[in-house]
């Protein structure tokens, strides 16, 4: 485990030593690192937002309890397991590629006053509360970047792709050919009934919507 990486888990599982302010600490899914947040969160002392994982929940209920007034001194915050379209829905533009983010670490530390530590393979990043979308969007992009270096200890990289622009395009265009298929087939007996030219219409100005550099 890189020496950056043991740091800040340490620190965010130090219990009744953990940082008093409270803390979102961002942390890559590997096996390790999961079992060890895992077992600190059954233990109550820490909350996980993430996805599909023992243990964790989703940022909205995350941000629910938080809206109630509960506030933990640290919340582990997996935003590697965030890529789909549910949670990933702020588009970041890089030089080298654009991809979509979640803005759970972005409304913890505006919303609700927490401090990010953001896992690097150089460096951590500690961005205190209110910090801009720019900077919060720019440590989740180096993050997830340093993510990519763990190669195959990395548990959620084959999920990446989601968080492309192209990838999402694809999926919207392949859902609306299934759906014009299915279209074709109820009206397979009046195919030029104004009813079946008005679901297809509705069907194109959607398909219109994508943008073409992106769907293939």
């Amino acid at each position: 485990m890189p020496e950056t990486l043991e740091s800040l888990l340490r620190m965010a599982l130090a219990g009744p030593e953990a940082p008093t302010h409270p803390t979102a600490f961002v942390l890559p899914t590997t096996e390790r690192v999961l079992d060890r947040v895992v077992a600190a969160a059954s233990a109550g002392d820490l909350w996980v937002a993430g996805a599909e994982v023992a243990g964790a929940a989703a940022p909205a209920a995350i941000l629910a309890r938080l809206r109630e007034g509960a506030r933990p001194r640290v919340i582990v915050l997996f935003e590697d397991q965030l890529a789909g379209p549910a949670h990933a829905t702020l588009l970041v533009r890089c030089a080298e590629r654009d991809l979509h983010v979640s803005p759970a670490g972005f409304i913890l530390a505006d919303g609700y006053g927490y401090r990010l530590a953001v896992w690097g393979s150089e460096r951590n990043r500690l961005l205190e509360g209110a910090e801009s979308i720019e900077a919060v969007a720019g440590a989740l992009v180096a993050h997830l970047d340093s993510c990519r270096r763990l190669g195959e200890d990395w548990s959620w990289r084959h999920a990446q792709s989601q968080r492309e622009p192209a990838f999402r395009a694809n999926a919207a265009m392949r859902k609306l050919r299934y759906l014009r298929s299915c279209v074709a087939d109820v009206f397979a007996a009046q195919p030029d009934s104004a009813e079946c030219g008005d679901f297809m219409a509705r069907i194109a100005a959607l398909e219109a919507r994508i943008p073409r550099a992106c769907a293939s």
